[in-house]
């Protein structure tokens, strides 16, 4: 049986989430000044994944119900 963690169950919740999405953004704006190439990169994957959340969650989808 698989269980989540607290953490998990609570990033499911739309404050949760918005306030998770709300600090990778903030985040990236630090990184895109201040952070190496490599960094950089990392951020805009980030982003990328996110904004692919933020799709299926506005699909009705559930993270890993694409398969």
């Amino acid at each position: 049986m698989v269980t989540e963690t607290p953490r998990e169950s609570e990033a499911k919740t739309p404050d949760a989430f918005d306030a998770m999405a709300g600090a990778c953004i903030d985040n990236h704006e630090a990184i895109m000044r201040h952070g190496s190439p490599e960094m950089q990169t990392a951020s805009r994957m980030l982003l990328y994944a996110l904004a692919e959340e933020v799709r299926r969650r506005s699909d009705g989808m559930i993270a890993g119900d694409e398969d």
